[in-house]
C-alpha cells in the first residue's frame, strides 16, 4: 500500500518528492490497512498457541488456522475474528509511519547527498536507510 501511494503521489506531482509528513501519512494508512486485513491471522494464531496450553479436556482441538477460524466464526459470530483489531492497528499504524516515513526520507537524503554513492534503489541505500529508521 506504501509504495502504491508513493507511487500515485509522484505520478500526479513530477518532479516533486513528498514531505516528510505526507510520507508518514503513507506509513499510517499503509499500516492500518495491512493490520485489520491481518489481524484474523493473528487472532488465530493467539488462539492456537493459548488452546495447546490449555488442559486436554478445555481444549477446542483446533486443526489448524482455517479450522480455528470456521470455528470462531460459527460459535462467536464473524465479529469475533476482529478480537483485539483495534489495538492491532494502533501499533501498526504508529510502527509503519515511523519506519517507512524515515526510511523514505533517509534513502532521499543519502541519495541527494551523494547521487553516485547511493542510488535511489540501490541495495546499501535501502540497507542504511533502514538501520538508520529503526
Amino acid at each position: 500500500f506504501y509504495s502504491y501511494l508513493q507511487h500515485n503521489y509522484l505520478v500526479t506531482h513530477p518532479g516533486r518528492h513528498p514531505a516528510l509528513w505526507i510520507e508518514l501519512l503513507f506509513g499510517c494508512f499503509a499500516g492500518a490497512v495491512s493490520s485489520y486485513i491481518g489481524t484474523p491471522s493473528e487472532v488465530a494464531l493467539v488462539r492456537l498457541t493459548a488452546d495447546s496450553k490449555l488442559p486436554p479436556d478445555q481444549r477446542r482441538n483446533y486443526r489448524g488456522v482455517f479450522h480455528c477460524l470456521h470455528t470462531m466464526v460459527t460459535e462467536e459470530g464473524a465479529r469475533s475474528i476482529y478480537k483485539g483489531a483495534l489495538v492491532t492497528v494502533c501499533r501498526a499504524t504508529t510502527l509503519s509511519a515511523v519506519q517507512m516515513g524515515f526510511t523514505s526520507a533517509i534513502k532521499l537524503y543519502l541519495h541527494h547527498v551523494s547521487p553516485a554513492l547511493f542510488g535511489s534503489s540501490d541495495l546499501k541505500t535501502i540497507v542504511i536507510a533502514a538501520f538508520v529508521a529503526s
